[in-house]
């Protein structure tokens, strides 16, 4: 009983190291960005008393991201040579990929309907990254992949059929966000509810929805005022 009650301590006491920080961090944001919010980037929720989360869809980059996370910065980000090594091979066919690492990425939103968002900059700290005006500034998992090479600008449908059968190639690229999405409260929910009407249609109707941004990392939805 007492190793149980132990237990149960610990668990109290590293709930609060982890929430006092945070607490910190949401009382003096140092950065917002407005994201346009449509049916497909709200989960869950809506019955039982449950409320939805806000979610934060991640375009995918068809040749990874090895044009912003060349061998310095994955070197920067604490992959070893033997990890980095990995990349370019077409031939490994086991699972056993380098643990991925965190990194910072600025993100800006597509303009066309889908409404992702997409990674323009990696660094390993927010002060390399440097953000700039109408970007999202978070944490994020840099990984390894299978990624397909994308064909040349204005290729002709023969030149596409080549590129699609060649060998994927091992590249680099965000494997998860931190957080990959977002808690909502009551009252942001409801100004939200109106896009399940949407659901016919991607992205048929946006709301904009104000994001705050910590310089721990931590991103929140701006509560009213």
């Amino acid at each position: 009983m007492r190793s149980a009650w132990l237990a149960a301590g610990v668990v109290v006491v590293a709930n609060a190291i982890a929430i006092v920080p945070a607490e910190r961090e949401r009382a003096a944001p140092v950065g917002e960005f407005t994201l346009q919010v449509c049916s497909d980037q709200v989960v869950g929720g809506w019955r039982d008393g449950d409320l939805p989360m806000l979610y934060l869809p991640l375009a995918a980059h068809m040749g990874g991201l090895d044009d912003m996370v060349d061998d310095a910065t994955l070197a920067a980000l604490g992959f070893s040579a033997d990890a980095r090594a990995v990349v370019g091979d077409t031939t490994r066919e086991d699972r056993a990929w380098p643990m991925p690492r965190m990194a910072w990425l600025a993100m800006r939103q597509q303009p066309d309907s889908s409404r992702m968002l997409e990674v323009v900059r990696v660094a390993p700290t927010r002060e390399a990254l440097a953000p700039g005006a109408g970007e999202l500034a978070m944490r994020g998992l840099i990984g390894f992949e299978w990624v397909w090479e994308p064909p040349p600008s204005g290729a002709d449908s023969a030149t596409v059929a080549e590129v699609g059968r060649r060998p994927q190639r091992i590249g680099a690229g965000v494997v998860r966000l931190l957080p990959p999405q977002l808690g909502l409260d009551r009252e942001q929910a409801g100004r939200l509810q109106s896009l399940r009407d949407d659901a016919v249609g991607p992205c048929q109707r946006t709301v904009p929805v104000r994001l705050l941004m910590g310089k721990r990392g931590g991103v929140w939805v701006s509560p009213a005022h």
